[in-house]
């Protein structure tokens, strides 16, 4: 089903008028410095709301008083707040903690307030916690979901799990493979070698080059291609039907699909991620590699995609 996310609606026009002008301020400078480094419309909108949230937090819980005096006291209230109060989750906790910081690095880096410290990832956030129910597929799971639209002849739900599985990339980002990815000069060792396409963050116009595993997707191309022919699609994205390439409602409808089905809640960035992710670790690959494929800049976020338990990774100790 389509991964959602609720976020607590608290900066509403009226409450934003009666923020500090002078923490408004500061949160208007910070966005256009975000602005200034590169950054996607969509992370500044994210960061937008952050800091709004911030301001307003000034004024519930801290008298409205400058966020240039903010303690630790105040940002321990901040994480408590946000958990007792708002009820967000741990990992949206993590990020407007992360967004505190980053406005204080601003306060003290780029106003440069005279005395002024950021000390706020000196309080630790709360630990991470889901907040909806994970579904973890393994390869004999996987292979039955494929073998049942295989089944059913029905190509297109077979090419987008197989294309998730053998690449590990998110949502939108398996809309961008195209047909021509595919050929004998893309080939490089076990890798279909994709030219850039357009990824999640980055900047303003991010691209990235992506590896998507020839052993595992192969098989399920030739069925696709054949499909195609036969059905006179003629699209250059790869996830086509005869009227063009599919879109992220289409990806969505397709996960609710699959939910159905097999009684799960499928989604596409973690059960496809985490899939791809947590086989290739299973089969002994390390973690830098593995990095490399879902496209992170640090292993500890790759990590967060690993589904084995504890006897998984005391398995082969040498004692």
């Amino acid at each position: 089903m389509g991964r959602k996310t609720v976020y607590n609606n608290i900066t509403s026009e009226e409450k934003l008028k009666q923020c500090n002008p002078d923490n408004l301020q500061i949160a208007k400078e910070f966005i256009e410095y975000k602005d200034s480094e590169g950054k996607s419309n969509k992370t500044l909108e994210v960061y937008k709301n952050a800091v709004n949230i911030i301001c307003v937090f000034f004024l519930d819980k801290c008298g409205n008083k400058s966020i240039e005096k903010i303690s630790k006291r105040d940002i321990i209230q901040f994480l408590n707040w946000l958990q007792n109060d708002l009820k967000v989750s741990s990992s949206r906790i993590a990020f407007m903690r992360s967004a505190l910081s980053g406005v204080c690095d601003y306060i003290e880096n780029i106003m440069e307030v005279e005395g002024f410290r950021n000390v706020v990832l000196k309080i630790k956030a709360p630990p991470k916690s889901p907040v909806r129910e994970k579904t973890v597929i393994d390869e004999e799971q996987m292979n039955n979901i494929l073998q049942f639209y295989i089944n059913k002849e029905d190509y297109l739900t077979v090419i987008s799990l197989a294309l998730a599985i053998s690449s590990g990339l998110r949502k939108s980002e398996l809309l961008e493979i195209k047909m021509d990815f595919f050929s004998d000069e893309n080939i490089k060792g076990k890798f279909y070698v994709t030219s850039p396409i357009k990824v999640k963050g980055r900047g303003k116009n991010p691209k990235a080059i992506k590896y998507i595993m020839k052993d595992i997707i192969d098989k399920y191309l030739e069925m696709w291609i054949k499909y195609r022919k036969d059905n006179g699609i003629n699209d250059e994205y790869l996830l086509a039907n005869k009227n063009g390439r599919l879109n992220v409602k289409q990806l969505d409808y397709m996960a609710t699909k699959i939910s159905k089905d097999f009684n799960m809640n499928f989604y596409w960035h973690g059960c496809g991620r985490h899939y791809t992710a947590t086989e290739l670790y299973k089969k002994g690959n390390d973690i830098n590699k593995i990095k490399v494929i879902l496209g992170h800049k640090d292993i500890s976020t790759s990590q967060i995609y690993l589904d084995v338990d504890e006897a998984d990774e005391l398995e082969g100790l040498n004692i």
